[in-house]
């Protein structure tokens, strides 16, 4: 009986060491998916401190060019302007300026025409835009990051159709510029 009672917790104590020994050998790639979704978190979030980067520095440099355009071009050309979020159950202007930019880009279509009060409808037609152009996550709520992407693309494409002849530089101040490289990644090895 004694007998097999060691033999038993031989072949237990031979399968746990063996499964340590495969895990100790595994080292750090058994660490890499959690690394891999640090760093795709930080991607997007990169990502998204680019976007509102650029949003503001085309708002200031639609500014600056603001005061060499004539208002009747500068008011065609302007697009929306947005002084706070936008979610179910608003009413406005801002949101009637919303849905008419979404008509016009095809994602708003209310037989009704535009309403300016922010419903379902408009909720789904916003998810729709911010999945068109890569806002995420697209939940039909107009926050900062879809305010900022709208602001970058009506600034394009109002700086793309203006045929003034003024050109406006916009150059940071010195230390301001931002600067974001990737980080280097270690060479796979086994952790010691």
């Amino acid at each position: 009986m004694n007998s097999i009672k060691h033999k038993t917790a031989k072949k237990i104590t031979s399968v746990l060491l063996s499964a340590t020994t495969m895990v100790w050998l595994a080292g750090a790639s058994a660490f890499m998916p959690m690394v891999a979704s640090a760093d795709a978190a930080t991607d997007a979030l990169i990502a998204q401190l680019q976007a509102q980067i650029a949003a503001l520095t085309s708002q200031l440099a639609a500014l600056s060019s603001s005061s060499t355009t004539s208002s009747s071009s500068s008011s065609s050309s302007a697009g929306c302007s947005f002084s706070r979020s936008l979610t179910v159950g608003l009413r406005g202007d801002d949101v009637t300026c919303l849905q008419n930019y979404l008509t016009s880009t095809g994602h708003f279509n209310y037989s009704g025409g535009s309403t300016g009060y922010f419903g379902e409808i408009t909720r789904a037609a916003v998810a729709a835009w911010q999945a068109a152009n890569s806002v995420f996550p697209p939940a039909g709520y107009f926050g900062a990051i879809s305010r900022a992407k709208y602001a970058s693309m009506v600034s394009s494409t109002s700086t793309s159709t203006t045929t003034t002849t003024t050109t406006t530089t916009t150059t940071p101040p010195a230390g301001s510029a931002l600067s974001v490289t990737a980080g280097s990644q270690p060479a796979n090895s086994l952790a010691p």
